[in-house]
């Protein structure tokens, strides 16, 4: 299923909201491909206890799967 550019760049905020309290380099604070990545590789271990985990990882899941389309 293919998301509409909508539905992704709402995605795409919501998970800047919920990132920006964890325990992330700043330089990694956004949506951009490469801070996903950075994200699912390496935000697990210090932010994985946090609210919204579970979602923010589904997002970053989303945003790298509709990236590849």
């Amino acid at each position: 299923m293919t998301l509409s550019l909508a539905s992704l760049l709402n995605l795409r905020t919501e998970y800047e909201a919920i990132i920006n309290r964890y325990k992330i380099p700043n330089e990694y604070k956004n949506s951009t491909i490469d801070s996903v990545t950075w994200f699912l590789s390496h935000g697990c271990k210090p932010n994985r206890l946090r609210p919204s985990y579970i979602r923010a990882v589904t997002i970053a899941e989303i945003i790298i799967r509709e990236s590849k389309r």
